[in-house]
C-alpha cells in the first residue's frame, strides 16, 4: 500500500489567547506556558460549513473519481453516526464506492483507517486497481470548550482549556495497492482515560456514560467531553514512545519525526539528544489537529505528494484512551539482491519440500509392512447397539466393581 496523493484545507488562523475568555485568560496562559503551546490554531471562517471545507480538500483529488472503491472516515467530529458521514460525503463528491466505513479511534482515527485500508488491499483482490480515500474533517462545535460554572474549578478550566485548543482542518489521502510491505502499526492502550466522546444525540447520552472517579464527564447539546487535567499524558506514555524509538534507532537516524500535540518543550525533554533526518512540531504553531495530524504535515512537508524513499515515523500520542506509532517508507523499491535472494530461499523451501514428501512416504509405507492396519469399515451414522438384560446386569457389575477399588484406594 501507498499513498498516491493528499488534499487540504483549513481555517482562519489566529492567536490562540484572542479566543480565551477573560475570567480565564490567567490560566490558560499559565497552561500555554507550560505546555509550550499553541499560540496559534485555525478556527471555521463565517458562512463556512464543515461539507464546505471537505469540498475544498477533495477537489485536488477529483481526477481519481471513477476509480474510488471505498471511503472511511476517520474524523474525531462528524456530524452522524447513522446513516454513515462517509456515505454523506460520498453523496456530496458524486463518489459511488461499493463499502464505506466510519471509524474514530481517539485523534488516532487517520492511522485506525490506514490499518483497514491495508487489510483491504492485502485481502480484497478486486481492489487491485481501485483507491481507498480517507476523510479526515476536523470542525470543532463552539460547544466542543465548555465555558466552567467556577473559575477555580481545576478541571472544568482544563477541559476548558482543551476544548479551545482544536483547529478547523480536513484532509483527503488517496491510498493505492502496491506491494510496499513496510507499514508497521505499533500500538499502546490505556483505556482509563479518554479525550472526547462522539454524541448523536445528547438528549439520550447521560444514560449511557461511565462512572469514574479519574475523570468528570460534561455535556451540552452540541458535544460530549472527558475532562482530563493531565496535559495529555506525555508523562506516562513517553516511556512507549521511547521504546520504540530505541528498537529502531537505525531507521529514526534516517526519518522524518512527525509528532501530533509535541512541542518543543516535550521535544527539548525527551528526544533533545536523538538523531534524525527531519523533525516536525506543528502544536505549537497550529493547535491540537485531531486526527487529521499526521496527512496534514504530511502535505505541508512534501505537498500533494511524499517523495519516493522517505522513511516517516508517526507518534500518535493521542490525549484519548489509544495511541499508535506508525512507520513506513514511502514508495519502498526493493532491492534486486534481495529479490533474487527471496527466490533462492523460495525454490530451497520448495525442493525440500518434495524431499520431506518422499521421505514421509516411505515412512508410510515401512510402517504398513511391519505394522499393517486393521480396517474398519466407515459409517456415517452413529451405530446403534441393542443390549439385552443380562448385557444390562453384566455391565453394572463391572461399574460396581470399578467403584469399590476407586473408593479402597
Amino acid at each position: 500500500m501507498d499513498i498516491l496523493e493528499i488534499g487540504a484545507s483549513r481555517g482562519q488562523k489566529v492567536d490562540f489567547m484572542t479566543l480565551v475568555k477573560e475570567p480565564y485568560k490567567k490560566k490558560c496562559a499559565r497552561y500555554v506556558e507550560k505546555c509550550g503551546g499553541p499560540y496559534q490554531i485555525f478556527v471555521p471562517e463565517k458562512d463556512k460549513t464543515p461539507m464546505d471545507y471537505f469540498e475544498e480538500a477533495f477537489r485536488p483529488l477529483k481526477k481519481y473519481k471513477d476509480k474510488i472503491d471505498v471511503i472511511i472516515d476517520g474524523s474525531t467530529t462528524r456530524g452522524f453516526m447513522q446513516p454513515s458521514q462517509a456515505s454523506l460525503y460520498a453523496q456530496q463528491a458524486g463518489l459511488k464506492p461499493t463499502q464505506y466505513f466510519d471509524m474514530s479511534q481517539a485523534c488516532n482515527g487517520f492511522c485506525l483507517a490506514l490499518e483497514q485500508a491495508y487489510m483491504m488491499f492485502e485481502c480484497n483482490k478486486e481492489l487491485e486497481d481501485k483507491y481507498i480515500l480517507i476523510i479526515n474533517n476536523e470542525q470543532p462545535p463552539e460547544g466542543r470548550a465548555l465555558e466552567p460554572n467556577d473559575v477555580n474549578d481545576y478541571k472544568q478550566v482544563s477541559s476548558y482549556f482543551v476544548g479551545l485548543t482544536f483547529s478547523s482542518v480536513c484532509t483527503c489521502t488517496i491510498l493505492k495497492r502496491s506491494s510496499n510491505y513496510s507499514w508497521e502499526f505499533i500500538k499502546y492502550s490505556n483505556p482509563k482515560y479518554a479525550s472526547h466522546i462522539s454524541i448523536g444525540l445528547p438528549q439520550i447520552a447521560e444514560g449511557y456514560l461511565p462512572k469514574c472517579e479519574k475523570y468528570d464527564v460534561y455535556l451540552n447539546d452540541q458535544y460530549g467531553q472527558f475532562c482530563i487535567p493531565r496535559l495529555h499524558q506525555v508523562h506516562e506514555k513517553i516511556n512507549f514512545i521511547l521504546k520504540t524509538y530505541f528498537a529502531r534507532k537505525d531507521f529514526f537516524k534516517k526519518c522524518h519525526l512527525i509528532t501530533h500535540t509535541f512541542t518543543n518543550t516535550v521535544y527539548d525533554k525527551c528526544l533533545y539528544y536523538e538523531k534524525m533526518e527531519k523533525l516536525s512540531l506543528y502544536y505549537s504553531n497550529a493547535g491540537n489537529l485531531a486526527s487529521c495530524s499526521l496527512p496534514y504535515i504530511l502535505w505541508m512537508e512534501y505537498g500533494e505528494k511524499i517523495k519516493d524513499g522517505q522513511n516517516i515515523l508517526f507518534f500518535g500520542n493521542a490525549a484519548g484512551g489509544a495511541d499508535c506509532n506508525l512507520l513506513f517508507t514511502h514508495n519502498k523499491k526493493y532491492d534486486i539482491k534481495q529479490g533474487q535472494g527471496i527466490l533462492k530461499q523460495r525454490k530451497q523451501l520448495q525442493g525440500n519440500k518434495y524431499i520431506n514428501a518422499f521421505k514421509y512416504g516411505v515412512m508410510v509405507a515401512i510402517k504398513k509392512i511391519i505394522c499393517p492396519s486393521r480396517r474398519y469399515p466407515v459409517t456415517t451414522e452413529p451405530l446403534e447397539i441393542e443390549l439385552n438384560d443380562q448385557d444390562n446386569q453384566n455391565i453394572e457389575k463391572k461399574d460396581t466393581k470399578k467403584c469399590k477399588k476407586q473408593k479402597q484406594q
